[in-house]
């Protein structure tokens, strides 16, 4: 294992958020018809990226969902092409589970109370154990994660891990194998088994930091099976096997990092909380650039 130190950055910013009404704009662009948008940042390497054209941008729909920061929490919003439909899916006030079909201009499909009340974010994927294989993840920082059928909103699998969770959950294939990745507030990282939420493993390869930032999947270089990567509260990015959790490298920042780190390419950019961008080498954890 190697680690790396760079020089201190700036000082922490803080900035206070109050969400008092959550409005969803659905936009009349390619994006949201032609593919999924199933996670944070669209794919599991967190690029925020589609490949569609985007010609003409316009409000085609909206739902206003109210409720304050307590009890909408952090919920993202993501989407999946199925049949013909494109459905949206967040979380309402109190832990409610919504779909919308935006083809029908935004009509509630179903609605879900979850066990868990104060979403942290959805990921979107494959689920053999679905209708038409596709469900939605759901992570809660009261430690709750699910999955939950994308056509018709009923439990697929539930997992309490007794964890405290702010990150957004990783959903990626793997070895044509679904699999859901989450990390927590204590610095341990799960690794479960996206078809049916059996835990495949679990590490504490922070030392305890808190992971805020959510996980990123590295692609592999060679063979099968990938990496995974994030940054934590105390300044330390890590990369990590996805077979086992192994650590493979740590690279020192000295500065908070909670947001996931988007790949392209071989390489991973993570943004501080200090606002510094660092890009490094995914293979040796090694920093190209700062700015």
């Amino acid at each position: 294992m190697k680690e790396r130190q760079i020089t201190p950055g700036l000082q922490y910013v803080r900035i206070s958020l109050l969400i008092i009404i959550l409005l969803m704009f659905i936009l009349d662009s390619i994006m949201l018809f032609a593919s999924d948008w199933s996670q944070f940042r669209g794919d599991e390497y967190r690029s925020g990226t589609t490949a569609n054209s985007i010609s003409t941008l316009g409000l085609k729909w909206q739902s206003t969902l109210g409720g304050s920061y307590d009890s909408v929490g952090y919920s993202s919003l993501v989407s999946l092409a199925i049949n013909n439909h494109v459905y949206m899916y967040t979380c309402t006030p109190g832990g409610v589970l919504t779909a919308f079909d935006s083809t029908q201009n935004g009509t509630t499909i179903w609605t879900h109370v979850l066990r868990g009340k104060i979403v942290t974010a959805l990921a979107a994927g494959n689920c053999a154990n679905a209708t038409n294989g596709k469900a939605i993840f759901v992570a809660s920082n009261d430690g709750y994660l699910g999955a939950y059928d994308a056509i018709t909103g009923s439990t697929v699998w539930e997992v309490k891990t007794g964890q405290i969770i702010y990150s957004t959950p990783l959903y990626y294939n793997e070895a044509n194998s679904n699999y859901l990745a989450v990390s927590t507030n204590s610095g341990m990282v799960y690794k479960l088994n996206a078809d049916n939420g059996t835990i495949i493993w679990q590490v504490n390869s922070s030392n305890g930091a808190a992971i805020l930032s959510g996980l990123t999947y590295i692609p592999p270089s060679q063979g099968n099976t990938g990496n995974l990567c994030f940054g934590t509260e105390a300044g330390k990015i890590y990369s990590i096997s996805s077979v086992n959790g192994g650590t493979l490298w740590t690279t020192s920042t000295h500065n908070s990092i909670r947001s996931p780190g988007a790949y392209y390419n071989g390489n991973i950019f993570y943004i501080s909380y200090s606002g510094i961008l660092y890009a490094l080498n995914t293979a040796s954890g090694s920093i190209h650039d700062t700015c």
